[in-house]
């Protein structure tokens, strides 16, 4: 089987797009912030909501953001699987790469529609991304 070119080369400089939320920690609406329910026996329970300590979590401001700044890729990787195995949750071909500035090896492995040859492709990618509601 011969393997196509990847979109990318080794050596050339890349603009990341990644998902960004923003948490903020909340007092648990179950337990009123308490964590824990005090029974009729004086017996204390956690709360069900499984807060743990009283509090949970609120996403706020979810969106795609272009990186700080390109990275250098190091290495690309083509995964391919043959038809007989190609599913939903399995596709025909996926390429990956892992750049310089991210480790190679052992560090972030980027899909290819996350990364782009342009600082101009990536903000605009990001915005359609965050305009459309789009999640990783």
């Amino acid at each position: 089987m011969k393997i196509e070119d990847t979109k990318f080369d080794i050596g050339q400089r890349v603009w990341p797009i990644q998902y960004h939320r923003t948490r903020e920690v909340v007092p648990c609406d179950f337990c009123a912030g308490e964590g824990m329910f005090t029974g009729r026996d004086g017996s204390q329970r956690n709360c069900p909501a499984r807060c743990s300590s009283g509090t949970t979590f609120h996403y706020t401001e979810e969106r795609w953001h272009v990186g700080d700044g390109a990275i250098t890729v190091g290495q690309a990787r083509v995964q391919l699987t043959a038809e007989a195995y190609v599913d939903m949750y399995t596709p025909t071909r996926v390429d990956t790469y892992m750049c310089g500035e991210t480790g190679v090896g052992t560090g972030t492995l980027w899909r290819e529609d996350r990364l782009f040859a342009t600082w101009d492709e990536a903000v605009v990618e990001a915005e359609r991304r965050t305009t459309a509601g789009v999640r990783p």
